[in-house]
């Protein structure tokens, strides 16, 4: 399965909802035991997010 989640938004943005969606669906199909590949094209937009607990 491919799910392709896209947005252009400011790297100063703190809430981006494309990436929100694809980390959710990501969860989601690993706590079934499916082995998920996340690939952020540009790192500059993970670099305001706070880490996960």
């Amino acid at each position: 399965m491919t799910r392709v989640f896209s947005e252009e938004i400011s790297t100063r943005a703190t809430r981006r909802p494309e990436l929100e969606a694809a980390m959710k669906l990501a969860g989601e199909i690993r706590s079934s035991g499916v082995a998920v590949t996340l690939v952020v094209h540009e790192h500059a937009s993970m670099t305001n997010r706070p880490p996960q607990q």
